[in-house]
């Protein structure tokens, strides 16, 4: 493969502190000596005391290739050289040398070729040999090699930092190293780069040497091991939390918004039945203050559903302007600055590749002065105030045709960051919740409907009309007293803190188009409108019974993108507490239930997983919700429950059978027929 560009294909990272006579010679010749040859070493020097300067200054005299920066000051470990190292990389991908390694001259040539084989691969890892530095005369034996396991990779690491290659932009999707570690950095990095939903493989090949010798990190840094029989390897207590560690870490730059804050899309499907839906609402926009954005889909209902969305649409754009105008003045009031644009000081860089996590390498770097290389800390990066303008769309569809309509909704909502979700009762008292029913809160009613109507309750069944019919009645809907359309907006119209939702899509089908083809419509619509991170699916007959409950999601998935979840259901009569459970695991705070598969009651998922996924068949009422677990599963999702939150299917199953007998019909008869365009 011949260099085709002025920029390198692979950044060497190579850290070294105080090993200029015999370690650091070789590491540096396996380079030099390398048959793939568009490469860059770049050597970072944790401000060595021997003459580890004048060393590397010879060989980079010979070969532009090499680069040499050297640290201020000694950092005491590995991680912060290597960080700086990726800051200055200019390569489409990263591999890392060890100065007590060495490459073996095919090393970084199986390495891209593998990566040229499969374009989708976001880690390529070989084996390696080990060596006693003492006793080289010794034959030496193969290192742990394992094709990649996902889960065994939380229990024991199985690569080594030089065996690996990866693409250069997924060191920053996670933040890079963990500077805070004292040992296990490379697990940490591998563990957070499988948890963000990147993709490895192991080439069998034995391509890196590693001399072992009394002064590596193994040795001066003890930890916890132990035997395993039935592995038959030893064991090591990690540094850090495999399961529950977070994924990004601000250490090469601290500038993805989309990690630190990621945007919630929720959508959900109506057909009828108001009364759920108005409930439905109430609860989701009550019970969490995240900002979430709703795009909703009335599949032709006959009641009044469309001309409550309306009014609804129009009460959250008012509450918006209500707090936009609020946070501006309060903005202008401390003089803060709308924007912030550091200067960067980087020379050219290749350009960004489209990747899931595609960022262009010249973005928002380290500066460089000198011998100088310092990381930005949150404390030197002032955040930006102003969001980005959101669209609130009003779509009127039939089998054949649409028609849109874009209004612009500014969202001045600030720093969702900044949101404690507490909440604070009259007196000075602030409670911060988590996982607590709603009316179990103390004095729920100052919080909830402050300034409306004292004693409500969310979980209590109350709807916001009181148009809640009578048991067993099989009218979808009943007409609604003068001023009781206004009443029932009450509860959104205040722009409390509390509120989670922000704002809303609305598409209207003349006709019931089905599930399948109404969700795959939803979700193109989120497609189109903005880059989301998560994407939630809510039924219509989902009550929300807890606080915080999608703080608690929105945390999970910044510690493992790879979970579809949903909280606990209750009501349901065939599924008592949604699907079958197969295990347990702790993810930080946090004991989830893994499942089979997860309903449709309530289910959060990385956006990505719906990238390639749309729902199949055309019948009206299927079993969509097995279908999307399946399916995500196999990309590599794992389904799980979390009980510390809970929702309610309104009314239970039998419940709702009894309140609308002919709804319940009507379904028997949309599973067996398929949606036809008129």
């Amino acid at each position: 493969m011949q260099q085709t560009t002025n920029l390198p294909k692979v950044s060497v990272i190579l850290s070294t502190f105080n090993r200029c006579e015999h370690f650091l010679p070789r590491a540096i010749e396996s380079v030099i000596n390398q048959s793939f040859k568009d490469w860059e070493l770049i050597i970072i020097d944790d401000c060595s005391t021997d003459n580890t300067q004048e060393v590397v200054g010879k060989y980079a005299s010979k070969d532009e290739r090499i680069k040499y920066l050297r640290l201020p000051k000694n950092s005491g470990s590995d991680t912060k050289p290597k960080n700086v190292g990726i800051f200055a990389s200019k390569g489409e991908f990263i591999a890392y040398l060890d100065d007590d390694c060495e490459f073996l001259p095919y090393h970084l040539d199986i390495l891209i070729k593998r990566f040229e084989k499969v374009p989708d691969l976001d880690v390529a890892y070989c084996d390696m040999w080990l060596f006693n530095e003492e006793k080289l005369e010794d034959e030496g034996s193969q290192g742990i090699a394992f094709n990649f396991d996902a889960q065994f990779l939380l229990n024991r690491n199985y690569i080594d930092t030089s065996e690996v290659m990866h693409k250069r932009d997924l060191a920053f999707a996670v933040g890079g190293f963990d500077e805070t570690l004292p040992k296990f950095i490379d697990w940490n990095m591998w563990v957070r780069m499988m948890k963000w939903g990147a993709k490895f493989q192991r080439v069998p090949v034995i391509a890196t040497n590693y001399y072992l010798h009394q002064n590596t990190k193994s040795k001066k840094v003890k930890t916890e091991s132990w035997f395993d029989q039935e592995l038959g390897m030893t064991m090591f207590k990690p540094t850090f939390s495999p399961s529950g560690c977070p994924i990004y870490l601000p250490y090469l730059g601290n500038d993805r918004e989309a990690e630190k804050n990621p945007k919630v899309a929720g959508f959900m499907l109506t057909y009828d039945r108001l009364e759920y839906t108005m409930r439905m609402l109430k609860s989701l926009d009550q019970s969490t203050s995240y900002p979430i954005d709703l795009f909703i889909v009335d599949n032709g209902s006959k009641d009044e559903t469309k001309e409550w969305f309306i009014k609804f649409k129009n009460i959250l754009e008012q509450r918006q302007e209500t707090v936009g105008r609020t946070q501006k003045e309060t903005s202008e009031s401390l003089g803060l600055q709308k924007t912030y644009n550091p200067e960067i000081k980087r020379g050219s860089q290749r350009e960004s590749q489209a990747t899931p996590y595609s960022r262009d390498p010249s973005e928002n770097q380290h500066s460089i002065d000198g011998e100088k290389i310092i990381g930005r800390t949150s404390k030197e990066v002032e955040q930006n105030t102003q969001k980005e303008s959101s669209k609130v769309l009003v779509r009127e569809t039939t089998g054949s045709s649409n028609k849109t309509k874009n209004k612009t909704n500014k969202d001045n909502e600030g720093d969702y960051s900044q949101r404690t979700g507490s909440l604070e009762l009259e007196g000075g008292q602030v409670y911060t919740y988590a996982g607590v029913y709603l009316d179990k809160v103390p004095n729920s009613s100052i919080f909830w409907e402050k300034g409306l109507r004292s004693g409500a309750s969310v979980s209590n069944g109350e709807t916001f009309g009181q148009v809640s019919q009578s048991q067993g009645s099989s009218t979808p809907h009943q007409p609604r007293q003068e001023g009781q359309q206004d009443r029932e907006f009450d509860a959104f119209r205040v722009p409390l803190k509390a509120h989670g939702i922000r704002n809303v899509a609305l598409i209207f089908n003349k006709e019931n188009k089905g599930i399948s083809i109404a969700s795959n419509e939803v979700l193109d619509c989120i497609k189109d409108t903005g880059e989301y991170q998560i994407i939630l699916k809510v039924d219509n007959d989902c009550e929300f019974m807890t606080k915080r409950w999608l703080e608690s999601v929105v945390d999970l998935w910044k510690r493992n993108h790879l979970l579809y979840m949903s909280p606990y259901p209750e009501g349901l009569v065939h599924n008592p507490g949604g699907g079958p459970r197969i295990g347990n695991s702790m993810i930080g705070p946090y004991f989830v239930e893994v499942a089979f598969h997860i309903g449709g009651l309530c289910a959060a998922i990385d956006a990505r997983a719906y990238k390639n996924f749309r729902w199949t068949d055309k019948f009206l009422h299927g079993n969509q919700d097995r279908e999307a677990s399946l399916a995500f599963t196999k990309m590599g999702y794992m389904p799980c429950y979390i009980p510390m939150h809970r929702i309610s299917h309104m009314d239970t199953t039998e419940g709702q059978h009894q309140k609308y007998p002919d709804y319940f019909e009507r379904r028997k008869k949309e599973k067996q027929t398929q949606y036809e365009a008129t």
